[in-house]
């Protein structure tokens, strides 16, 4: 059975779980407390409509919208990011660090050209669908603590043909160590359009993954959240794997037998053979000329110890020990003459 990773609302469920503030102390403070499931929720819906108008306001009529971001929508961007990615302690401060009229002021022109774009209506992946794109961004990255991946991820809630260019994105398009530059992004968008010409592949555009199923229906902000849902999921589930396979009880070493130990002393090294460890280890060869005398007592003769006479002095029990070596053996031959 293989398993479907196609869930974007169960992605943003388990980093909901890694990132909840109760018991996350570094996300506490990012947006008041808030969990990333709100945060969420907020940055796909809501702020496209306070920002852009919503064309389905209570009254029937077309709400025109504020046309920027203030310093507070911009903050709940950067603690969407800071939780949906690589947590940066820095960049939250950078951004609350900025004068509120010059978010206004920046973002304002942005929008401008989010919406000559709308209006316009280029081809999707024609060079100048794609040089507006960039435009866009560009005028983002004016913003201190806004470099283009933040850039991205504030267009990508105003334009659903803006993909963020998340780090899940980036490895999907094969961009190894990057360095979140604009040119990696018309990259990554060039990826996404050879994906819904039929070009490229992957395996979170073979199922629905709650974002239409379809490559070639899809906006790229969908399927980066496509390719984004499947490789968090994948990652949960490895991780999943790998846990209950730690808690899986070790197996006990097969008890070791005499017959098993024999096995093993016959397969080391000749030099260290000496087989049980109850057994001596054998004798070492005598010279040849001994070899009868080592054979009948199973160890190297010895010369015979000598007690010494307690009546005499060492040098006489010395000399006297000297004189019972030469003797002659019983039944030796004695020397002519002796």
């Amino acid at each position: 059975m293989t398993t479907t990773f196609n869930s974007y609302a169960t992605a943003v469920a388990a980093v909901n779980a890694q990132t909840n503030p109760a018991t996350h102390a570094r996300y506490r403070s990012l947006a008041n407390g808030q969990s990333f499931a709100d945060l969420d929720d907020y940055v796909s819906t809501t702020l496209p409509a306070v920002v852009l108008g919503d064309a389905n306001a209570a009254n029937g009529e077309t709400s025109a919208g504020q046309g920027h971001l203030t310093l507070d929508q911009l903050a709940a961007v950067m603690a969407w990011k800071l939780m949906r990615g690589k947590y940066r302690a820095t960049l939250m401060g950078l951004i609350r660090s900025n004068d509120p009229a010059t978010v206004i002021d920046v973002t304002t022109r942005a929008v401008q050209h989010l919406r000559v774009r709308q209006e316009q209506s280029r081809e999707c992946g024609s060079k100048d669908e794609v040089a507006s794109l960039m435009a866009v961004v560009m005028e983002l990255t004016a913003v201190r603590g806004v470099g283009p991946a933040t850039a991205t991820a504030i267009a990508s809630f105003l334009d659903p043909d803006a993909p963020f260019m998340s780090d899940e994105l980036l490895a999907a398009a094969r961009i190894k160590a990057p360095k979140y530059s604009l040119a990696e992004y018309e990259r990554v968008v060039a990826y996404l359009d050879a994906i819904r010409a039929g070009k490229q592949s992957h395996p979170a555009m073979s199922v629905d993954a709650g974002a239409g199923g379809d490559a070639s229906t899809m906006s790229r902000r969908d399927m980066e959240r496509a390719i984004w849902a499947h490789i968090v999921l994948k990652k949960q589930h490895a991780s999943t794997e790998a846990t209950s396979t730690a808690a899986r009880p070790a197996k006990k070493p097969a008890k070791r037998t005499r017959s098993s130990t024999a096995n093993v002393a016959d397969d080391a090294p000749a030099a260290e053979d000496h087989g049980d460890d109850d057994q001596e280890p054998p004798a070492r060869r005598a010279p040849p000329r001994r070899r009868a005398v080592v054979a009948r007592s199973g160890a190297r003769a010895s010369p015979p110890s000598v007690a010494a006479d307690p009546g005499l002095d060492g040098e006489s029990a010395a000399a006297q020990g000297t004189a019972r070596q030469l003797r002659p053996r019983r039944g030796a031959s004695r020397p002519p003459g002796a």
